[in-house]
């Protein structure tokens, strides 16, 4: 009776879909909002542009 228990347990298991352990999670893109808003605190955009258009003029 053990045995028969076991085999059905057994077969219950095996009839679940797999899941893929090699396949990453799904991710969303929102996941990174706000990410690295601390490095830009206090930095003007229009500034910082600036900065890297006369950086081209300077490069040969």
């Amino acid at each position: 009776m053990e045995r028969m228990r076991l085999v059905t347990l057994t077969m219950q298991d095996l009839a679940q879909p797999m899941q893929d352990s090699a396949e990453p999670p799904k991710r969303s893109i929102m996941e990174l909002h706000g990410l690295g808003a601390k490095v830009w605190e206090g930095v003007d955009a229009q500034d910082y542009v600036k900065q890297l258009r006369d950086e081209w003029e300077s490069r040969p």
